[in-house]
């Protein structure tokens, strides 16, 4: 059997966070949502939105950012007109488009390296991204072009390691699940749902030092998992007979 897609997961293993860029990202978010009210000359109890988007964040990577965006808000007390509303995510899409991620090393020439192989990619992600937002920003890092489909947690209401995104990959790549390779850092979201579903997997520990984290999760350590520190042994492994 010859693999004729592969999908990456996003943070971690093709762009990664320190600590300070993810306090800076959640601010970034937060400042784009009280941009947008003092645009639109709404009064609003700035404590009470703090501490509901602190409180409602983590609900961002299940829940389309228009529906995130309207949670945090009336869990704060404020109501807004459609119009209104309209500016206020606006903003906030205009934010965090303008967010400049950290490439991984190799990714640039792996990502080229696969396409040339004839191989379609997608990139499947628990991310509160919404997909338009992703091609624009992983278009500024370079890497979009490389890209045939994206599917975000936050756009279809579900994350990994459900076989449901993983579905909506195979789907938009037109690709069996069997032909498929995901590429990902953590063992059951990645590789144990991935496997799941029937796709071969690899477990991507090259970042771990950015992450929280730092060990491989125990699930991939008592099971006969294949893992790499390094993007570019993908190709060797495809080269063996590994995944026939």
């Amino acid at each position: 059997m010859v693999l004729s897609g592969i999908s990456f997961d996003l943070w971690y293993t093709l762009i990664y966070e320190t600590e300070e860029d993810e306090a800076k990202y959640q601010e970034m978010r937060l400042n784009a949502l009280k941009k947008g009210l003092h645009e639109t000359g709404v009064t609003f109890n700035e404590d009470a939105l703090n501490k509901a988007f602190i409180h409602l964040r983590k609900f961002s990577l299940t829940i389309p950012y228009g529906g995130f965006i309207k949670l945090v808000l009336s869990s704060a007390g404020i109501r807004l007109d459609g119009s209104i509303f309209h500016i206020v995510e606006a903003r906030y899409l205009d934010e965090i488009e303008n967010y400049r991620v950290k490439l991984g090393p190799e990714v640039p020439s792996v990502l080229e390296g696969l396409k040339e192989r004839g191989l379609k990619i997608a990139i499947v992600s628990n991310t509160s991204f919404p997909e338009k937002s992703l091609w624009k920003v992983l278009g500024s890092a370079g890497i979009a072009q490389h890209v045939d489909a994206i599917v975000s947690s936050s756009d279809e209401g579900v994350g990994k390691p459900s076989p449901v995104i993983f579905s909506i990959a195979e789907r938009r790549l037109n690709v069996p699940s069997g032909d498929i390779l995901h590429v990902g850092d953590t063992c059951i979201e990645d590789y144990m749902g991935a496997t799941a579903f029937g796709m071969k997997a690899i477990l991507y520990t090259g970042l771990y030092g950015y992450r929280k984290e730092k060990e491989v999760h125990e699930l991939c350590q008592i099971n006969g998992i294949v893992s790499i520190k390094k993007l570019s042994e993908i190709e060797k492994l495809l080269e063996s007979n590994l995944f026939d």
